[in-house]
């Protein structure tokens, strides 16, 4: 393995002591499922943002590519970003204390 890395450097010309981003690779992906992002719509993932919702899935997109760090340029596919907002509803609604009115009587 080290051989065929150290020979894909010498055809890319890309030399170790060079600090910087790869090359290689897509920049236009879902942070999620890895799908390209390029013609699809997407979402920027808003960290800082006043609503309950969005911080909601920030944790579980946090989470879910945890230990990776969410970076502000990083953006998930429409379903991906839906489903996220399910999840963050759903463990919402798991955690939200219930009302005198919402228990159930056995």
């Amino acid at each position: 393995m080290i051989s065929v890395n150290h020979s894909l450097q010498e055809i890319s010309g890309i030399d170790d002591q060079q600090p910087g981003p790869s090359h290689q690779g897509h920049a236009s992906v879902c942070l999620l499922c890895g799908c390209s992002i390029l013609q699809r719509q997407s979402d920027r993932i808003l960290r800082d943002n006043p609503m309950d919702l969005h911080q909601l899935m920030f944790t579980v997109i946090e989470n879910r590519v945890a230990p990776r760090q969410v970076t502000e340029t990083d953006k998930v596919c429409h379903p991906c970003w839906l489903h996220t907002q399910r999840e963050a509803c759903h463990t919402h609604d798991v955690n939200r204390p219930q009302s005198a009115s919402e228990e159930s009587y056995i």
